[in-house]
């Protein structure tokens, strides 16, 4: 009897002590999982963004590899270079009379008539889409 009340004071004593040691080695694998799983997203993005630069860096080589397409990228990217939309249309029009790839001028075309209809001019947008369908590119 001795014995069994012994054995039950001690399980009385121990247990929580036990239960605590317990639970503050799972808080500290939780923890220390927790910061693996951050390290690890971490180390995944990195691994992306130098996956999409090295992907940016081959499209880009492809583009330039062509200087129709690299004249096409300009084309496209012009707009962020004029403050107005009018200025933009300007200086298209000047190109499209200079340039002598088809791609190109389809490109330009294209650009003026998404800029015609900004600056509420839908009939020169109308000219340079039916120029465009009739595959008038130099006219």
């Amino acid at each position: 009897m001795l014995i069994a009340a012994l054995g039950v004071a001690t399980f009385t004593v121990l247990a929580p002590a036990y239960a605590r040691d317990h639970h503050d080695r799972d808080e500290d694998e939780e923890r220390y999982e927790d910061e693996e799983h951050e390290e690890f997203q971490e180390m995944m993005m990195h691994i992306e963004m130098m996956n999409n630069a090295l992907n940016l860096v081959d499209r880009i080589s492809q583009i330039t590899a062509d200087e129709s397409r690299t004249a096409v990228a300009a084309v496209m990217s012009l707009e962020e270079h004029y403050e107005e939309p009018e200025a933009l249309v300007k200086s298209l029009e000047d190109l499209l009379g200079k340039v002598g790839d088809a791609r190109v001028k389809r490109a330009i075309r294209f650009t003026l008539a998404d800029k015609y209809n900004e600056i509420d001019r839908p009939e020169a947008a109308r000219e340079q889409k039916i120029a465009l369908i009739l595959g008038k590119s130099g006219e």
